[in-house]
């Protein structure tokens, strides 16, 4: 499982309460491999967290989503209640102040070249005769 933990968290703290947790949750349930250990690790500093990683060995494929899903309930539980942030991902914007006046321009930012579209080159020769628009002076029909 990874999770993500903001950036303020004490995270002596963070890992403590994460395999209290596992272990709690190895010896109430039965579809995890008792005896097989938690595992605990800190992954990389994220956008808006640092991320972890737990893992326990559950006793099948199927086993695996309940005490995958019962985990996050666990730790979700346990980290509100330690007052450890989850993070909602975040993203910061900076606009330029209104109010602060434009920055300088120099001689060549002020002329302006106005480009104007190109004509398409006049046709060289008619269209043959055996095509849309083409004529031997006889009407033929478009198909």
């Amino acid at each position: 499982l990874t999770c993500g933990v903001a950036y303020e968290s004490d995270l002596p703290r963070v890992e403590e309460v994460s395999v209290a947790v596992m272990r709690e949750l190895e010896r109430d349930h039965q579809g995890v491999v008792p005896g097989y250990g938690v595992y605990f690790g800190y992954d990389n500093f994220g956008d808006s967290n640092i991320n972890i990683w737990l893992f326990m060995q559950a006793s099948s494929r199927l086993a695996s989503f309940e005490v995958r899903s019962e985990l996050i309930k666990r730790l979700h539980a346990r980290l509100v209640a330690e007052g450890i942030t989850i993070n909602y991902p975040v993203r910061s914007l900076h606009f330029p102040n209104p109010a602060a006046p434009p920055p300088p321009t120099t001689e060549a930012s002020r002329t302006t070249t106005r480009r104007t579209p190109a004509s398409p080159p006049p046709p060289s020769s008619p269209p043959p005769a055996d095509t849309p628009g083409g004529s031997n002076g006889a009407a033929t029909p478009d198909v």
